[in-house]
């Protein structure tokens, strides 16, 4: 009887060795990072940074924003269509007093860009009154895109005067709950050359979406 169980002892001791050799093999799901995934560098992209604010905090309203200006001058409106409220559209507003005439494009129309031929009434011009009966393209290059907005020298959040000019603004009325962002040139040298580009936002399901284009500028 010494014998067999010497030799099962044996046995034991092997399959215990075995398994020792097979372990580095066959660790479970999520154990976790190999030592060299451990001292990887860090890595980051747009994407991640942006995901990385808060849905509906301040500093993704300032990543929504930089989104939408770059587009305007980018003229890139398949973005500018995956930026605009999916109810509301994006209204244009071109002296800063909304009113219920104001075009309103929806992302389907801001998709087609220039592409879009058809001529609106965006409003009247300041002082002539001369109806600004204009393609998107024309509106564009007047209204939204006149200056180099995203390069300017002050972006305001929540925090410009309502009246600069003779023209009040109403943007807190008529979008109650929205939030904006300004891109604003200061007035520089001889004459009022100030002039602002307001991108109005509102939340909805974490994520903030354009619905109003307001233009800003010395008006008589």
């Amino acid at each position: 009887m010494p014998a067999p169980l010497t030799r099962f002892a044996a046995a034991l001791a092997v399959c215990a060795l075995l398994a020792g050799a097979c372990g580095s093999r066959l660790a479970p799901t999520g154990a976790g990072p190999s030592p060299t995934a451990a001292t990887a560098p860090p890595t980051s992209s747009p994407a991640a940074t942006t995901a990385a604010a808060p849905p509906g905090s301040e500093a993704s309203l300032r990543v929504r924003a930089t989104e939408a200006v770059v587009a305007f001058r980018d003229k890139d409106f398949a973005k500018l269509a995956a930026l605009a409220h999916p109810d509301k559209g994006v209204g244009f507003t071109p002296y800063t007093f909304v009113q219920p005439r104001d075009v309103v494009l929806d992302a389907a129309t801001i998709r087609q860009g220039f592409a879009n031929t058809r001529t609106y009434l965006w409003g009247f011009s300041d002082g002539k009154g001369d109806a600004l009966e204009w393609t998107f393209e024309r509106y564009h290059g007047r209204y939204v895109y006149e200056r180099d907005y995203a390069a300017a020298p002050q972006v305001l959040v929540d925090n410009y005067p309502q009246v600069r000019g003779n023209k009040y603004d109403n943007t807190k009325a008529v979008f109650p709950s929205a939030r904006t962002v300004e891109y604003f040139f200061p007035e520089t040298g001889p004459g009022p050359n100030w002039s602002g580009l307001r991108l109005v936002f509102e939340d909805r399901g974490g994520s903030w979406y354009l619905v109003g284009v307001i233009h800003d500028e010395w008006t008589i």
